[in-house]
């Protein structure tokens, strides 16, 4: 019995073998091409270009260069004309015969219409740019290919030269005689040159590097730019964007040729961070502190690293070198809050992580044995570094410590992480050392609350007489509060002091704003747990049966789910006390896209969506202010920076153009998390306006004024040096005199 093929299979194969066939084919005809144009077979190129499924843009090499006749059957034929360029300079040329070739093929390029900009900007910086990656070029004769561009009408000016360009080759002199006597700016040149200085063995090389700079710095190249990049080791390629200089040795050298040519260490601009992907060696940093660069400028790159190599020998130097800015009166407290804090500031309100990878310890005890005291150093008490300390570190702080209260946030982070009992032994030993030793107990209850929140450590503060009513409100600042219902037992029912408990309607606030988010490590996003959301319930039926009233909290945070809404009001939370709450939520975001502050139009919409899904149609949340939430804006975008992180407010109690702080504002508008988290900061509540106006006045005004507002920004007393007491008014002459004040917004 035969089998009869069915219709739909045979189809198939045939349609198989031609895609077979004509990809054979395709493949055949491309590599005919591209063998026509490498042996320069005029005729047999031409056929093949006939070929529907020949591709010029396949074209990757000219191996060798091709005729003049073959390239302009290439360029007719379709061949982008860059491309075309790229593939010809890219070409090996090593004698005087390929060379003209390959300026024959350049000139067709240029009377094609290729830009002479272009082929300027190739000449000047021998690389090119193709596909988005960088090409170093061997240029057999620099200075021909410059006329060659300046000839056809090519200027500097049009060129558009990166600050930063590097070359395999160094320029020759004539070559940058040429560049020069046509316009090029000499500050142009510096980092190809100071780029792998003292890289080469050729002493040759090396000398002819030298007389090419010491051009450049007759030329009228700036002596400060050349100081710059020997010291940072790095130039700015982009906003924002650096790339680092790599310098193997001399780097006293190019010092001193900068200084030599007028160059002076208080002219140049970089940050008292700066990193260094080697070290300076001994010879240039006194250089350095002998010129004037102030001492502790060179604290952070020292430090940078410390402890990170394996090489003991560079480790030695490193200590060397810090040893040496002490001995020349670098301040041994900058250096200390360098080691704790291990970050620096880098621009308004910007910060650097400071990498030490080991030894912590050591640069503590050098720091201190040249009289740092920690006393001196600033940090806030609720500082909580990213790093954990080693006990070595913990102890020193310890032993030197004059607020032991400073030092709680290395105990209380990731209390309970560790496995090794043994461990987290000894950290609670650490903790009864600083409790001893005269650490604040109500200070350890309020770091604890507002970043862990362990029962275990609760019950210490309130056994050492934490007082629960000392608890700060916060300010919705920060929302990482504790999880479980024996936490809130604890905090409705001190079990070491019956009379003293915390304030429910803080406690509720604290609740209702708790965080109940996760981290997906899958999606490397935030999502909501169901697990805490239960929690967040069961806590908020725990208080409200203890008597706390929902109509007492104080804000929300952030706007509410529609599920914790519903809950909240089912649970006795009436309907003009949840508009009310949702209302004075802020509509403010940073827009990352923009690099600024924005009003969040989309949270405006969310709130009456809330509002309508919950009430009705015809319920409304009422709007904030956008004249006052436009004046917000700008005082969020000095105290937070550019990037959106935040940092230390250093202008919280300035006055803007109308004469109002940013506290007044705040409190105008209604926003009780916002006025805590500025009273906190240190805000003053006293300070008038034009007007004669505090924050509260304002608040009365715009009919926000609550009970708890009232009690946040009603004047505080202050005492004068005879100790008498009187109202603090004249905090408005201070805020003009302050260092900080800002000009007018």
């Amino acid at each position: 019995m035969f089998l009869i093929p069915n219709r739909s299979v045979i189809i198939s194969a045939v349609t198989c073998c031609l895609l077979l066939l004509s990809n054979g084919s395709f493949a055949n005809n491309q590599k005919n091409l591209e063998d026509a144009i490498a042996q320069n077979r005029f005729e047999d190129a031409e056929k093949a270009l006939l070929a529907s499924d020949i591709d010029v843009k396949k074209i990757d090499y000219f191996y060798p260069l091709p005729s003049a006749k073959m390239s302009e059957l290439l360029l007719d034929g379709g061949l982008d004309l860059r491309r075309f360029f790229g593939l010809v300079m890219r070409s090996s040329v090593y004698n005087d015969e390929k060379f003209t070739k390959q300026q024959e093929l350049v000139k067709i390029t240029l009377a094609k219409g290729l830009n002479p900009n272009f082929l300027l900007q190739v000449a000047v910086s021998q690389t090119l740019s193709v596909g988005g990656s960088n090409h170093d070029l061997q240029l057999f004769n620099q200075e021909s290919y410059l006329k060659m561009a300046l000839d056809a009408g090519a200027s500097f000016a049009k060129a558009k030269l990166p600050d930063y360009w590097s070359t395999s080759k160094l320029v020759s002199l004539e070559a940058l005689t040429l560049m020069f006597d046509n316009g090029l700016d000499p500050n142009q040149v510096f980092v190809p040159l100071v780029r792998e200085w003292g890289c080469e063995k050729d002493d040759v090389k090396n000398e002819q590097r030298k007389k090419i700079l010491e051009m450049v710095l007759e030329k009228g190249g700036s002596a400060n730019k050349l100081l710059e990049l020997a010291v940072t080791r790095r130039v700015e390629i982009g906003e924002n964007r650096y790339t680092l200089i790599n310098i193997c040795a001399k780097d006293d050298e190019l010092i001193k040729l900068a200084l030599q040519h007028g160059a002076k260490f208080s002219e140049i601009k970089f940050s008292d961070y700066w990193s260094m992907p080697k070290l300076a060696s001994p010879e240039a940093l006194t250089l350095m502190l002998d010129n004037g660069l102030g001492t502790n400028k060179t604290l952070a790159p020292i430090v940078e690293q410390w402890g990170c190599g394996k090489d003991a020998a560079e480790q030695e130097q490193r200590k060397k070198l810090l040893e040496m800015v002490l001995e020349r009166g670098g301040s041994v407290n900058k250096l200390l809050e360098l080691v704790i804090t291990r970050e620096m500031e880098i621009g308004k309100n910007s910060y650097a992580s400071v990498n030490i990878c080991a030894k912590d310890g050591e640069l503590i005890r050098l720091a201190l044995q040249h009289g740092a005291k920690f006393s001196e150093i600033k940090f806030s008490d609720y500082w909580f570094p990213y790093w954990t300390a080693s006990s070595e570190v913990l102890t020193l702080m310890i032993d030197n410590l004059m607020d032991p209260g400073k030092i709680f946030g290395f105990l209380v982070r990731d209390w309970g992480s560790d496995t090794d009992e043994s461990k987290q032994e000894e950290r609670k030993k650490l903790l009864d050392a600083v409790l001893a030793k005269g650490g604040s107990a109500d200070k350890l209850l309020n770091v604890v609350l507002d970043h862990k929140g362990e029962e275990e450590l609760i019950a210490i503060a309130l056994k050492n007489g934490a007082k629960l009513s000392k608890i700060k409100a916060g300010g919705g600042k920060v929302r990482f509060y504790p999880t479980s219902v024996e936490w809130a037992k604890l905090m409705l029912e001190n079990p070491f002091d019956p009379k003293d408990s915390l304030d429910k309607a803080l406690l509720i606030t604290k609740i209702v704003n708790k965080n109940v988010q996760d981290y997906d490590s899958v999606t490397r996003k935030p999502i909501v747990s169901d697990v805490l959301v239960a929690k967040r319930k069961d806590l908020i039926e725990l208080v409200v049966k203890k008597g706390a009233d929902l109509k007492k909290i104080r804000y929300f945070a952030e706007l509410p789910s529609l599920e914790l809404s519903k809950f909240l009001l089912d649970k006795g939370l009436d309907r003009d006390t949840f508009i009310n709450l949702i209302a004075k939520v802020v509509p403010i975001k940073y827009g990352f896209d923009i690099g600024h502050f924005e009003i969040d139009n989309e949270l405006v919409k969310k709130k009456d969506d809330l509002a309508k899904t919950l009430f009705g149609a015809e319920v409304k949340v009422p709007e904030m202010d956008k004249n006052i939430l436009s004046e917000l804006l700008q005082f969020f975008d000095m105290d937070y920076g550019s990037n959106g992180s935040y940092g230390h407010v250093t202008r919280i109690n300035s006055l803007n153009a109308n004469g109002k702080t940013q506290l007044m504002l705040t409190a105008e508008i209604g926003d009780v998390a916002g006025v805590e988290g500025l009273i906190d900061d240190g805000a003053d509540p006293n300070i008038k306006d034009n007007n004669g106006k505090t924050a509260l006045d304002l608040a009365r005004e715009k009919g926000v004024a609550n009970e708890y507002l009232e009690e946040l920004l009603k004047p505080k007393q202050v005492e004068n040096s005879d100790s008498k007491v009187i109202p603090k008014d004249s905090a408005k002459e201070e805020s003009k005199k302050s260092d900080h004040t800002h000009e007018e917004l």
